[in-house]
This record gives structure tokens, C-alpha cells and sequence, in this order.
């Protein structure tokens, strides 16, 4: 393969002036033919990814991702119509028509996820539900963290194949020498459950609150990250489903997390906003209800406040005289009832 910064020059070269997209499949047609030689995914993700770390391009989502000049708004179809084809630069200077747009209105992460990268996705948001975290934010909160965590490996294995091409040394190292047990490749491979629960939770988060050094603005926004998964089965479940979505050729973490702030405020796959169960306790032992006391919960959903109340009154201890009397009538009576 030609070196990398020709490379990286010339997809500079291909970028449309007017914020219009370049595609995927055209970046690599293009490349290939300013090359001679076939461009492979893995090539193709390190160039993007070096042109857009210059700030020379951002990335595109959705259906054939692509890049486009960063800053920029897109011209709209009305003025694309009157002005007729568009052009951009070529790598030989000459001018080529520039590709419209492939994202019709109104299309949502929902709809450019793929069926079954909502279904991978819709299975780790399950297992978080099944495993023990119900609250829609937790969910979201840790499934971030665990996007991070492997990003940051796919960027050290990204550097360690430049730097075994180009015969030059790594110009950044993400994990030192005596932390490379911290990387997503190496901890999912550990085989038992406990021993990567442990690492996760005892190494590699205080990583992620201390790297970038104690002053950085990453630090200070990583501070307060929390390793809340419950159980070493629940990080392992969700370890192996997440290791299984695909993540090259395109903005596949963008829209999965669009996807899941989708799933956020609809919150219907995950019993919308339950209160969680020592809260409910808590407000019922405030409250002090009596079996002469009338209760109204109008948005009940699961009933978790009034089996609550049900079972504080069985448990909860004689309140004075009229405790006892009271007790007499205390009977079981159909949730519905409650």
C-alpha cells in the first residue's frame, strides 16, 4: 500500500467544498484508482480516521457513511436542483460529480441500524434489565462506559499497525507496558467471569478516571465514572454481546447510541421509568398507611407502590390500640383490590 500520509492527502483532495457527502464506496473507488492497488476495510478506516483526526473532514452517518468538509451545512435539495450537478475535487485536480445525498428526510438511528444491530443492541439493553439495573440511565450510563473501554483498545490496535507498516515507533501509547491486561482484547479473553469482573471493576475504571493526567478536561469529566454492573455474569453477558457488534465502516457507535437515547425516551421496551424497589419501601415506611387508609396510584403500571403498601402491612409492626383492632381486618385481598 502506497504510504499513509499520500493517502491521507489525496482523500483530503476528495472532499466536497460545499459540505456534500463523499461516501465510502467512493472514497475507496477513488483511492483505488489514484492507486492502482485495492484498498482493504481496515486501510480504508485508518485513513478516514487520520483525515478526520486533522479536522480536514467529519464523518457522515448512515447508510454508506462517507465523509464531508467539517463546519459546514450540507446544501439542500431545492438548491442542489437549481444549481445543477455539483463537483468536487479530484486527486489529479479534474472535477467529478459529487454524489447526492442516500438519507431521506426524517431518518432516525432506528431506521440506519441494520435489523440485526438492533437486535444485538435490544439484547444487551435486555440483559442489563435481566441482570439487575433497571433504570434507562444506568443502562445508558454503563453501556458508554463499556463502548469506551473498547474504543480506546481499538485505537491502541489501530496505532500498533501503523506503527508495524511504517517501521516507526508508536507516536502514542493509550496503555503503558505494565497496563496492556486492561485492554478489551486481553480482559475478555480471561475465561472465568470473576477474574475479569475484577479487573473491570478494581483496574480498569480507575484507569479511565486517571488517564489523560489529573488536570485534563477528560479527567475532570471522568471523575465521577461508576462501575455499577451488579454481578460478573451480567459484565460478562454483556461483554460477549458487545464484542459482537460490528464496528468498522461506518458511524456504527453513533447511531447505537442514538439509538439507545431513542430507547431512553420512550422507555416502553423497558417498563418505562420504574422507581426502583428500596425507594418505593422507603416512601411507603414515610407515609405509614393503615388498612383504613384509602391509596391512589394513577399511572400504577406494575403495581410495585401498591404490592409495596400490601406487604407493609403485613410486616409493619402494631401501631398503638388501633393497630390491633385494625389488624383483625387485615385480610388478602387481589392486587387489583390493593
Amino acid at each position: 500500500m502506497p504510504d499513509l500520509a499520500d493517502l491521507v492527502n489525496d482523500l483530503i483532495a476528495l472532499i466536497p467544498e460545499d459540505g456534500s457527502r463523499i461516501t465510502n464506496d467512493e472514497i475507496r473507488a477513488a483511492l483505488e484508482r489514484e492507486t492502482g492497488e485495492p484498498i482493504s476495510d481496515e486501510d480504508l478506516k485508518e485513513i478516514r480516521g487520520q483525515v478526520v483526526a486533522l479536522g480536514a473532514a467529519e464523518g457522515v452517518k448512515g447508510p454508506g457513511g462517507g465523509l464531508r468538509a467539517p463546519g459546514i451545512d450540507p446544501p439542500s435539495r431545492t438548491a442542489a436542483s437549481a444549481a445543477g450537478t455539483r463537483t468536487r475535487r479530484s486527486g489529479n485536480g479534474s472535477a467529478a460529480p459529487a454524489p447526492q445525498s442516500a438519507i431521506a428526510p426524517g431518518t432516525t438511528a432506528a431506521s440506519v441500524l441494520t435489523g440485526e444491530l438492533r437486535n444485538q443492541i435490544d439484547r444487551i439493553w435486555d440483559a442489563f434489565w435481566s441482570g439487575g439495573i433497571a433504570n434507562p440511565l444506568e443502562v445508558l450510563e454503563q453501556l458508554t462506559y463499556v463502548l469506551f473501554i473498547r474504543r480506546l483498545d481499538e485505537l491502541e490496535t489501530l496505532e500498533e499497525r501503523r506503527s508495524q507498516r511504517s517501521g516507526q515507533p508508536m507516536r502514542r501509547h493509550i496503555f503503558p507496558d505494565d497496563s496492556q491486561e486492561l485492554r478489551w482484547s486481553r480482559f475478555k479473553e480471561l475465561g472465568e467471569a470473576a477474574s475479569m469482573y475484577k479487573v473491570v471493576g478494581e483496574r480498569v475504571f480507575p484507569f479511565l478516571r486517571e488517564l489523560g493526567g489529573e488536570e485534563s478536561a477528560y479527567a475532570t469529566h471522568m471523575r465521577d465514572a461508576r462501575f455499577t454492573i451488579p454481578t460478573p455474569g451480567l459484565l460478562t453477558k454483556v461483554v460477549e454481546l458487545l464484542d459482537a457488534v460490528p464496528m468498522e465502516d461506518r458511524d456504527t457507535k453513533g447511531d447505537i447510541y442514538e439509538y439507545m437515547l431513542g430507547k431512553l425516551a420512550t422507555a416502553g421496551t423497558n417498563g418505562q421509568f420504574r422507581t426502583p424497589r428500596h425507594i418505593i419501601e422507603l416512601m411507603v415506611a414515610m407515609t405509614e398507611p393503615t388498612p383504613r387508609d384509602v391509596m391512589v396510584d394513577p399511572a400504577c403500571g406494575t403495581c410495585g407502590f401498591p404490592v409495596a403498601v400490601g406487604e407493609y402491612l403485613r410486616e409493619a409492626p402494631p401501631r398503638g390500640a388501633q393497630r390491633s383492632g385494625a389488624a383483625r381486618a387485615l385480610q388478602p385481598w387481589p392486587v387489583p383490590w390493593l
